[in-house]
C-alpha cells in the first residue's frame, strides 16, 4: 500500500493496451456510478448520515485523554484507510465525508474512500488534478504522490515555496490541533473535538447554507468553545467568529447540542460559548483590534497568537481578551 510493499488485488498478468483501456474505462464507469448514486440520495438521508457521523465519535469506542479520563475515539476507519494511514501515521488522518471517508496529509485531501458494490474503493489525487482508482495500473502514480507529499508537505521541507507546502495552510494547522487541542488551551478536552462542524445545510442541525466552523470544542468546565483559525491576514476573522458564536449559541439554547450528545455524556454549561480566534502573531489583520472592540462584551472573544513556525509544532505566545 505504501509504495514497494503495495500488493495488487488484481491479476498479476501484465495488461496489454486493450486491457489497460478497459481498466481505465471501467474505473471511470465505477467513479461515475458512485457519483450518480451519491447525488441520488435525498436531503433527509443526508442529514441523518451527517448527524450519525457527528455522534459516532461518541459511540465508536474509548481512549485515554490527557487528563486520564476515557474519551470517545473518532469514527471507525476501514481496513483500507488504516493501511494508508500506516504509511505516515504522523501526517495522515481520516475525516468523515458525506459519501465515504477522506484521507488527508497534514490537512490536504489526497485520497477518498467509498464503498462500491460491497468493496472499499480508493480514488487518489490532489484537488484540481485527475482522480485515479488505486489499483495495480496506477501503482507508480500512487507511489509518486506519497513521495511528493513526504518531501514537500513536510514541516522541514527545503522548498517552502512549493505549492504542496503552501496549500491549505489552515487545514494543516487544524490537523495539528486535532491531534492535541490542549496545545492551544490545556482547559479543553482532547476528545471529542469536532472539525469543520456544520450547524446548517446538511449538518447536524438546520437547513440553510453556511460555512462550517473550523473547530468546536468543550472545556473541562462544560463551556463550549468556537475556534476559528487563520494563517494569513483576513479582515473577516472577527466577524466569522461572531457569526459562528451566534449559530452555536442558538443551538445551545434550544438544547440541540446536548440532545445530539456531541460531547457524549458531558454536561454542557448554561453559559454562552467562548470564541478563540487563532493566527500566527504576524498574521492578524491590521484592523483586528479595532474591529474586535466593536463586538458586545457578552460575546467573549479571545485572541491566540501562535508561533510563526507553527508547522513544526504549535506554541501559544500570547492570549488575551479583546473585547472586555
Amino acid at each position: 500500500m505504501c509504495g514497494g510493499s503495495w500488493t495488487s488485488r488484481a491479476s498479476e498478468v501484465k495488461p496489454d493496451g486493450a486491457q489497460r483501456a478497459a481498466t481505465r474505462a471501467g474505473a471511470q464507469d465505477i467513479a461515475t456510478a458512485a457519483d450518480s448514486l451519491a447525488e441520488a440520495q435525498g436531503e433527509l438521508g443526508a442529514r441523518t448520515r451527517d448527524l450519525a457521523q457527528q455522534r459516532s465519535r461518541d459511540a465508536a469506542g474509548t481512549r485515554r485523554t490527557a487528563d486520564g479520563r476515557n474519551g470517545p475515539l473518532p469514527f471507525q476507519t476501514t481496513e483500507r484507510a488504516q493501511e494508508i494511514i500506516a504509511c505516515a501515521p504522523h501526517a495522515i488522518d481520516v475525516v468523515a465525508a458525506r459519501h465515504g471517508q477522506t484521507l488527508r496529509y497534514y490537512g490536504l485531501p489526497f485520497a477518498r474512500l467509498r464503498r462500491v458494490l460491497d468493496r472499499d474503493r480508493v480514488w487518489f489525487g490532489i484537488e484540481g488534478s485527475r482522480r485515479r482508482l488505486l489499483d495495480e495500473y496506477y501503482r507508480e502514480d500512487w507511489k509518486k504522490l506519497l513521495l511528493d507529499l513526504e518531501e514537500h508537505r513536510n514541516p522541514n521541507a527545503s522548498d517552502r515555496r512549493h505549492w504542496l507546502y503552501r496549500a491549505a495552510g489552515e487545514a494543516w494547522l487544524e490537523s495539528i490541533l486535532r491531534r492535541d487541542i490542549s496545545k492551544l488551551d490545556p482547559g479543553l478536552i482532547v476528545a471529542p473535538l469536532h472539525a469543520q462542524f456544520r450547524t446548517s445545510h446538511g449538518g447536524a442541525f438546520g437547513a440553510s447554507g453556511a460555512r462550517p466552523i473550523d473547530l468546536l470544542a468543550l472545556r473541562h468546565d462544560g463551556r463550549l468553545v468556537v475556534i476559528e483559525l487563520k494563517v494569513n491576514e483576513d479582515r473577516e476573522h472577527v466577524f466569522q467568529g461572531v457569526d459562528y458564536w451566534r449559530r452555536v449559541e442558538a443551538h445551545r439554547r434550544r438544547g440541540h447540542i446536548s440532545a445530539a450528545k456531541l460531547f457524549g455524556d458531558r454536561e454542557i454549561s448554561d453559559e454562552s460559548p467562548l470564541v478563540y480566534l487563532v493566527a500566527p502573531t504576524l498574521r492578524f489583520h491590521s484592523s483586528f483590534a479595532t474591529l474586535a472592540k466593536t463586538i458586545a462584551p457578552d460575546v467573549e472573544i479571545y485572541r491566540f497568537d501562535i508561533n510563526e513556525d507553527w508547522r513544526r509544532g504549535v506554541r501559544v505566545v500570547r492570549r488575551e481578551r479583546v473585547n472586555a
